[in-house]
């Protein structure tokens, strides 16, 4: 068996039903070049971040995050366009807890799509509140937003 890396291309520079197996996570994909490239009885996998993703610290500061393209609804029904079978599709809301705003800021200068144009000087009233709230209640809780998304290519049948 072998397993492919997607990339973010339009056309994969891989011929026709070369593997068992794409695995894809937190990455852009073509759903036409994921059915292209597996093999007839051949799975996709994709885990991805969704977009209610920690919505609670962006709605906090009064930011705006990156839109994401993904949603489940859609890329199933661009899945089953190209002629795979959805075998699992499910969406997943974890806890994810701050316990001190210097993880807060450390989070939101790491993942820069979460607070477009986040800086220290920019939210600074926010995030003072932000830290008040942490020292009254122990953390500053949001959630993590992920989505699951399994696809099969139909095996082929004896004629």
């Amino acid at each position: 068996m072998r397993i492919a890396p997607i990339a973010n291309h339009s056309s994969l520079p891989f011929a026709d039903c070369q593997f068992d197996v794409v695995i894809n996570r937190h990455e852009e994909f073509c759903p036409s070049e994921v059915a292209r490239i597996l093999n007839p009885g051949g799975r996709f996998i994709t885990q991805q971040v969704g977009e209610r993703n920690n919505h609670e610290l962006t709605d906090w500061l009064g930011g705006e995050a990156e839109e994401f393209d993904f949603t489940l609804k859609q890329s199933s029904a661009e899945l089953l366009s190209v002629g795979l079978e959805i075998v699992d599709c499910r969406e997943n809301f974890s806890r994810t807890e701050f316990y001190d705003i210097g993880a807060v800021v450390y989070y939101l200068r790491a993942v820069s799509w979460q607070v477009l144009g986040f800086t220290v000087d920019g939210y600074r009233e926010r995030i003072a509140a932000i830290h008040n709230h942490i020292q009254r209640h122990g953390s500053f809780v949001a959630s993590s937003h992920r989505c699951y998304l399994e696809a099969a290519k139909p095996p082929l049948t004896p004629t």
